[in-house]
């Protein structure tokens, strides 16, 4: 796989670590990646699909792999929870796809 392997993998949530193993299969922007926030006091998975798709939603996860919601799309929705993602904080990214593969 010609994909940036996840940092940290055995520190991860079992349904994160197979959540990015689906995403990194089946992205296909060339900066797609995924990062861990806090967000409301708890840990958040944002796994964005990346530029070279107009208009596609970003997700948000919990530790849990449940949907919180989703950022962006054609509304340019920015809240998740009732709250503005704007508020979280970053805290590291877990993965990225390699620049070296092509958009299709």
């Amino acid at each position: 796989m010609a994909c940036k392997s996840i940092q940290n993998a055995e520190a991860l949530p079992k349904p994160i670590v197979q959540e990015i193993n689906r995403f990194s299969a089946s992205s296909a922007c060339k900066d797609a990646s995924v990062k861990q926030l806090e967000f409301q006091g708890q840990a958040v998975f944002l796994f964005e699909e990346g530029t070279c798709v107009m208009d596609k939603e970003s997700r948000v996860l919990d530790k849990n792999g449940k949907l919180l919601g989703h950022l962006g799309g054609f509304t340019g929705n920015t809240s998740i929870l009732g709250e503005d993602f704007s508020n979280a904080q970053f805290q590291k990214e877990l993965w990225r796809k390699s620049p070296a593969e092509p958009n299709p």
